[in-house]
Order: structure tokens, then C-alpha cells, then sequence
């Protein structure tokens, strides 16, 4: 038996280097790993930090699909953009349906998730990855200090945005 963290890892070790920068008594950090993120403070001169959520494509071209300004807050995003193949046309990811143990199989390709830690965006991220569009837009009401935000790909190659009534973005 083996157990995989890779789930919330990356949002667990932010979640620890944030802490250790606020023992030294440095107030406005922002710390990220692998594209998790978390905001304490403000950049100087500005309200909060700026984050981007990258527009899912395989160019790799690194637009940005939205801004959203964090302070005081973390946000982590699961994507299938980065790590999938295609094979006779079906597209191939590396977020796998524990029900199934197949990779899931819905338009949802990205949902970014705000919560006060880190690990816990980033578990509830792989989670609403997994969940698809609807389902995951009702769960995430079930955590009142979380927000969330996800793409969907179209068949026609465009993108899709949903988000719940509280995810503090504005327009890119």
C-alpha cells in the first residue's frame, strides 16, 4: 500500500514557510510553491498582492485568464493543462476519479480555490477538479471562509468561468 500526498503537499509546504516568515516577525510575505500561494499583508505601496490564474492551454504560453488580489489569504489552483496526453482524440489528464480510477472525464480543467491555508486550497482544489463544474460549486458552500473560481473548456476551444458569489477577482 502506498499513499499519495501530492494533493495538498505543495500547499502544506507553503503553509509551513509562511508560518516560519511570520515567527521572524515579517508581516507582508508572499510565498509560493509550484503555483500555490499565500498572501499575508500587502505588497508594498499596493492593497494585497496581485495573483494570476493561468488561461489553461497547451501552447504554454502563460496568459493570464484572470487577477485576483489576495491579502491575508492563500489560494492554490489544479489544472489538467499541464500533465495529460491524447490519445484517438480522448484527452488524457493526470486527476484521476477515485470512484473510477480512470482520469476524469468532464470540461472542468482548472478550479482555483481561496482559503485561509494553503493545504486546504490545495486539497480542495484537486477536489473540485475531480468534482466537475456543478457539483463543485455547491460543495464549496459547505466551507463559508472558501471561494472558488474554475475554467471549462469548450468544444470550440474557448474557455468557460464560473465562480461562487464570494471569490474577490476582477477582470484580466
Amino acid at each position: 500500500m502506498s499513499i499519495n500526498v501530492s494533493a495538498l503537499a505543495e500547499g502544506y509546504s507553503v503553509d509551513l514557510v509562511a508560518n516560519f516568515l511570520k515567527t521572524k516577525n515579517i508581516e507582508n510575505i508572499m510565498v509560493e510553491i509550484s503555483g500555490e500561494v499565500c498572501a499575508k499583508g500587502h505588497f508594498p505601496g499596493r492593497k494585497g498582492w496581485n495573483i494570476g490564474i493561468r488561461k489553461p492551454n497547451a501552447a504554454k504560453n502563460y496568459e493570464l485568464q484572470q487577477i485576483v488580489s489576495l491579502e491575508n489569504a492563500c489560494m492554490a489552483t489544479s489544472g489538467d493543462y499541464e500533465n495529460f496526453f491524447i490519445e484517438n482524440g480522448v484527452r488524457y489528464s493526470h486527476i484521476l476519479d477515485p470512484l473510477t480510477g480512470a482520469p476524469v472525464q468532464h470540461q472542468l480543467c482548472s478550479a482555483s480555490v481561496i482559503a485561509p491555508k494553503c493545504a486546504l486550497a490545495d486539497g480542495l482544489a484537486t477536489t473540485c477538479l475531480v468534482l466537475g463544474t456543478k457539483l463543485s460549486l455547491e460543495w464549496i458552500k459547505q466551507f463559508p471562509d472558501c471561494s472558488i473560481y474554475l475554467i471549462e473548456r469548450q468544444q470550440d476551444g474557448s474557455v468557460k468561468t464560473f465562480q461562487s458569489d464570494n471569490f474577490p477577482s476582477r477582470q484580466q
